[in-house]
């Protein structure tokens, strides 16, 4: 019976006594199980179909099977000389960007994941609550802004500095002015 919440690794198998896998229904490395006979094969490099084991009193016997595995997962019991399991479970490493992973065991509650580097991913520091996104640049994570007032505008602060909310120039903007730019931008 399958664990639950996983999916079963089925070989290719035939229930046909004396049933054996033509090398065309494997690729190299591949296994095959007939389940009537008890037997185990498996397509080598060279393009032939071996026995690799028999539970049969005349079949082959196995003299070392290991288990290589990637390194977000880990392997028990590898190699079986004799008899035995091979157990596969997590090892705590993550699954990496280029597997489908993010490459990460942690991140902060709060934050965004970004690209800081080509196929890295990081998370960010924790956001402002109702602060305004603005981009790091090309490795680092965004950021973002101090929570402004109601009376501050989102002011530039030059090239290369993080915009902060200020309260308006007295020369400069007028509070009409400000009130409009708040609520087109929902500040």
């Amino acid at each position: 019976m399958a664990a639950t919440n996983f999916t079963p690794i089925s070989l290719y198998f035939s229930t046909t006594a004396a049933a054996t896998p033509s090398a065309g229904n494997l690729v190299a490395g591949e296994l095959a199980l007939n389940t009537t006979d008890e037997k185990l094969y498996f397509k080598n490099t060279a393009g032939t179909v071996k026995l690799l084991a028999s539970n049969a009193s005349t079949g082959a016997t196995v003299s070392s099977v290991a288990m290589s595995v990637p390194a977000f997962l880990s392997v028990a019991g590898s190699p079986i000389t004799s008899s035995g399991t091979l157990a596969v479970s997590l090892s705590g490493t993550a699954l990496p960007v280029a597997n489908g992973g993010t490459g990460l065991t942690a991140g902060t509650s709060g934050g965004i994941l970004a690209y800081t580097a080509t196929g890295t991913l990081a998370s960010s520091a924790l956001l402002t609550q109702y602060g305004v996104l603005y981009g790091g640049g090309a490795g680092a994570a965004p950021a973002a802004t101090a929570v402004g007032t109601a009376t501050h505008v989102l002011t530039s602060n030059g090239p290369g500095v993080a915009p902060t909310f200020q309260a308006p120039a007295a020369s400069g903007i007028s509070t009409g002015k400000a009130i409009a730019i708040a609520m087109i931008f929902g500040f």
